[in-house]
């Protein structure tokens, strides 16, 4: 199956609506940015209309569509009721607009649904365990992947989209393409080829603006109801099989919402009740809260535009068109995660509040989710603030100035010890370029080459010297300045090269002076030297000579 979520890391600014949204936790928090983990997931699309920054988004098959059309192969669209909620009664203003696309047919979706109710009567009637309806597709998802005991209890009747299409498909043939266009997510998850392709209204308003057409406007004209407008709504499908409510003496139910829904799968007394069937919708109120229905209406007028006017109940019919399905439990299997883990993680990673702001109701159930690998061990709110508390403090009491500027360099943030250091308290610096109070172009010089760089200024003015390690913020347009006053250090440093000068000075002078009497000492001793050398001669001379001749006379 191909992805059918996808998420836009840049867009997500932690505020983790959409976890909060999901009861099945299907959402990965990595880095700070959320990521859909298909093999949980349902695809119910509530996701979707939770993110407020659009952050997910599903992936259209738009483009599948336009090849079909290209290829010339005969195309079907089959439409949505809920298409009545997005246009009021203008249906056939979309039908010309969608043929004008390059569609053959537009077809509505009643004449399935005779056939589709002859097949749930015949199960009924052979049927004495409880029977779950297989209409909402996010519904199958969910208990094919968690409640897989319950797979026995799922109808063995294909979807009414589904119904339509194999009917479809039957009369004009299997090269036939059938688009089905309505508000569903989930009906995106098929293992057959019934439908060809899935789209959505805006994916049709964006189609017919690429062609220079516009999606009809709403009419002011109220829809009339249909067959198949009744099975979009919770309780739709119980009324046209004639079936009561448990509550009102009957032995069905019907259940809307997702978190109703989980609640009632989870119920052991299903199985020893008198209950015959369940009528399970994932969307509150069923397929008029799709994810992508377009309409402002709230959710009574919904089901008022959908149900007007029309019969409660069906008459059944039968076709030779194989409407079955094949439910198969595939369930999913949380990582392994040891008890000791998820004890150290409560232990030292939580907060103990259970304030769910992490989007998980207990802070048991996040540790868990941190050992499975589903999040981050920071996104503790309360621990992140009490952290960030400490942050400050140190920001506070740190004799370096702390500067933060964007990449016009202005300032953003500015802590108490740069405004000591750079002579401005009482001003306000915030928005102002961090030249105009560190008197250089350190800063700009960051911002053009993106890395951390340190520097070495002196501001004459001010008589403040100082050093700045400047670092870009990974992942945001900021850069953090940590500025260390080296006046003092500056001012030693000087003194000691004007002491290490006149020492050099004075040892030129010694030498020279030593020099000069070396000079005096060497022409003295060369003098005496000369002397005792001329008279050492004249000693040695003598005793070479023989000795007199008087001597010998003697």
């Amino acid at each position: 199956m191909m992805s059918l979520l996808t998420t836009t890391h840049s867009h997500c600014r932690d505020c983790y609506k959409c976890l909060r949204s999901c009861p099945l936790k299907a959402i990965r928090i990595c880095k700070g940015a959320v990521q859909i983990v298909e093999e949980r997931c349902i695809f119910d699309g509530r996701c979707l209309t939770f993110c407020p920054q659009g952050a997910i988004r599903a992936v259209g098959e738009l483009n599948r569509a336009k090849k079909f059309i290209q290829s010339g192969e005969p195309i079907i669209a089959i439409l949505s009721p809920t298409a009545a909620l997005t246009l009021g009664g203008d249906i056939p203003r979309l039908k010309d607009a969608l043929l004008s696309l390059g569609f053959s047919k537009v077809e509505l979706m009643a004449d399935a649904v005779p056939a589709l109710i002859y097949e749930y009567q015949a199960i009924l009637a052979g049927e004495s365990r409880p029977l779950i309806s297989s209409q909402c597709p996010a519904i199958c998802e969910l208990v094919e992947k968690y409640f897989p005991d319950a797979v026995k209890n799922l109808a063995s009747v294909a979807d009414l989209p589904v119904s339509h299409a194999r009917m479809i498909k039957s009369r004009e043939g299997k090269k036939c393409r059938v688009v089905f266009i309505g508000p569903c997510l989930a009906q995106r998850i098929r293992e057959d080829n019934s439908l060809d392709a899935v789209l959505t209204f805006n994916e049709i308003e964006n189609w017919l603006a690429e062609t220079g057409m516009q999606m009809p406007k709403t009419s002011s004209e109220p829809c009339q109801g249909s067959s198949e407008g009744l099975l979009s709504v919770s309780g739709g499908l119980l009324s046209t099989l004639g079936l009561k409510e448990l509550a009102l003496g009957g032995n069905s139910i019907h259940i809307s919402g997702l978190d109703e829904c989980i609640k009632f799968l989870r119920n052991p007394f299903i199985e020893k009740s008198a209950l015959a069937f369940a009528e399970l919708m994932a969307c509150p109120g069923g397929c008029i809260s799709g994810p992508f229905l377009r309409t402002k209406q709230d959710i009574v007028s919904r089901r008022l535009a959908l149900t007007r006017g029309i019969p409660r109940t069906v008459n059944a019919s039968s076709v030779s068109v194989d409407l079955g399905i094949k439910p198969k439990a595939r369930p999913f299997v949380p990582p392994k995660t040891s008890q000791e883990e998820v004890d150290y993680v409560l232990r030292h990673h939580t907060s103990h509040l259970d304030c769910g702001i992490c989007g998980y109701d207990s802070c048991f159930q996040k540790a868990k989710a941190v050992c499975e690998g589903m999040t981050d061990v920071e996104i503790c709110v309360p621990m992140i603030r009490t952290q960030g508390q400490e942050t400050l403090s140190i920001l506070e009491y740190t004799p370096n100035g702390v500067l933060l500027v964007d990449t016009d360099t202005r300032i953003r943030f500015a802590n108490p010890s740069f405004y000591r250091m750079f002579k401005c308290e009482g001003e306000n610096v915030l928005g102002r370029p961090a030249a105009d109070f560190i008197h250089t172009d350190c800063f700009e010089e960051a911002v053009k080459n993106p890395k951390s760089t340190i520097y070495k200024r002196t501001i004459p003015e001010i008589g403040v010297s100082f050093r700045a390690c400047i670092f870009p913020i990974t992942g945001e347009a900021l850069y953090c300045g940590i500025l260390n006053d080296i006046s003092e250090e500056e001012k030693a440093r000087q003194e000691f090269v004007k002491v290490k000068d006149e020492t050099l000075q004075r040892a030129q002078e010694v030498i020279g002076r030593q020099m000069n009497t070396a000079q005096e000492i060497a022409g003295l001793l060369g003098e005496t030297t000369a002397e005792t050398k001329v008279l050492l001669v004249k000693l040695m001379n003598l005793f070479k000579e023989k000795e007199p001749p008087g001597d010998a006379l003697l």
